[in-house]
């Protein structure tokens, strides 16, 4: 959570930012301070990423790099409910490797 606060700040396009800070709501009043606008009329095609589309490209490169993986599982499993050593309860396991989805 560490610059949670600096990364997630999109500007609001000026003719918002200008009708929130026009009104005469007490609590609009109140968070008047905390509203940043950007410094052209309109959101043209330069404006700053917003944080959904910030995200979306993390997500995105996130998920290539997941598929660029070849992960590998040691899947541990309990051979019987007494923990007893050279005793294995072949029921008890098939149903740990079905719940694993390894079956």
């Amino acid at each position: 959570t560490d610059h949670w606060l600096e990364k997630n700040n999109d500007q609001l396009p000026v003719k918002s930012a200008t009708l929130l800070m026009g009104s005469e709501l007490d609590l609009l009043s109140k968070i008047q301070k905390f509203i940043c606008m950007e410094d052209r009329e309109g959101r043209g095609s330069v404006a700053s990423t917003s944080v959904g589309a910030q995200f979306s490209v993390q997500l995105s490169q996130l998920r290539a790099r997941i598929d660029a993986t070849v992960p590998h599982y040691i899947r541990c499993l309990k051979p019987n409910d007494a923990m007893a050593p050279d005793s294995f309860d072949s029921k008890m396991i098939v149903e740990q490797l079905r719940c694993g989805g390894v079956l």
